[in-house]
């Protein structure tokens, strides 16, 4: 996903965004892919919470599970790109869990 190698988009990995980090950022799309792991099923408000701050300036968000990226990474690379094409579909928990 580095050196615009996905979508001509430049995404850059462990952004820090106030006193958040982020797994992936694009700054010219405002667009936040995180990928969540098994630690994340016990903290889902947490989350949520931490989601809806960040949206709060203004970055979507595409959420994806670990094991995903492991098992399908096609689904994936498909879900980011929609995200990529079409802002309004990039919130929630993507693929990997509740909401989309």
């Amino acid at each position: 996903m580095r050196n615009r190698k996905f979508w001509s988009v430049n995404f850059r990995r462990q952004v820090p965004l106030g006193s958040f980090i982020l797994d992936f950022y694009c700054a010219e799309l405002a667009l936040a892919i995180e990928i969540d792991g098994p630690i994340h099923r016990g903290q889902l408000d947490a989350d949520r919470l931490r989601q809806r701050a960040i949206e709060e300036l203004g970055v979507r968000f595409v959420r994806v599970s670990a094991q995903e990226v492991e098992e399908n990474l096609a689904l994936v690379l498909g879900t980011i790109r929609a995200g990529i094409e079409h802002p309004s579909t990039a919130h929630g928990r993507g693929t990997g869990g509740e909401g989309r």
